[in-house]
């Protein structure tokens, strides 16, 4: 609704509050259940705990692919790359022709 760090008038807060008198909560009367309320209470509890890779077991070998890409991500640009990027930062990949041996 609003981008963070904005302040709201207190003529659109009033506004709004008399947009939404009378209304009738979606929840209202509406009763939770203990299972669920237990269910929420340990989400909340271990919600700095869960992760997309938790239980995940991986080889040695598998970290050790992991790491090397991690590492040698910004040290294994060849020099042809380099010259691409340039040109293109300089908008000039349109005019000069490089010549690629695709064959490799």
């Amino acid at each position: 609704m609003c981008k963070l760090g904005h302040k709201f008038s207190e003529e659109f807060k009033q506004k709004i509050s008399l947009a939404n008198k009378g209304h009738i909560a979606w929840n209202k009367g509406k009763s939770v259940s203990e299972q669920l309320k237990q269910r929420i209470s340990l989400t909340l509890k271990n919600k700095h705990l869960s992760s997309w890779n938790k239980g995940k077991c991986w080889s040695k070998e598998h970290k050790q692919k992991i790491s090397l890409t991690k590492r040698g991500r910004h040290l294994s640009t060849s020099e042809e790359t380099k010259l691409k990027i340039s040109l293109a930062m300089k908008g000039g990949i349109r005019n000069h022709h490089i010549d690629c041996d695709h064959s490799k």
